[in-house]
């Protein structure tokens, strides 16, 4: 089988890979390893990810707000999907758990 080329990372790749490495470190110290929603089906502390208060393209403009707390919880596949396909429960449960939105930078 002959051998191809792996694709470079791009400009957006080499971003998302960045904020991972600092949210890690944030998450790490803030001792949060559970999914913090708890939906109907939740998983617990099982296959926890970070999800974010806005859809990855809207922080292309603004990548610093990518790894700040106000933006970012921790949750299961399960309460991440429900909270992906419905925005008004992603602002609901955000304002529940982070409070007003803020978009200065420190």
């Amino acid at each position: 089988m002959k051998r191809t080329a792996l694709k470079q990372i791009g400009k957006r790749g080499k971003i998302n890979i960045w904020a991972n490495r600092k949210l890690d470190k944030l998450y790490a110290g803030k001792d949060i390893r559970r999914c913090e929603l708890g939906f109907e089906g939740c998983t617990g502390g099982m296959y926890c990810h970070i999800a974010h208060r806005h859809k990855r393209w809207w922080y292309y403009r603004r990548v610093e707000l990518l790894i700040k707390l106000n933006q970012t919880i921790v949750a299961c596949d399960s309460c991440h999907s429900k909270i992906e396909s419905d925005p008004e429960r992603t602002k609901k449960e955000f304002m529940r758990l982070r409070g007003k939105e803020i978009l200065e930078v420190d």
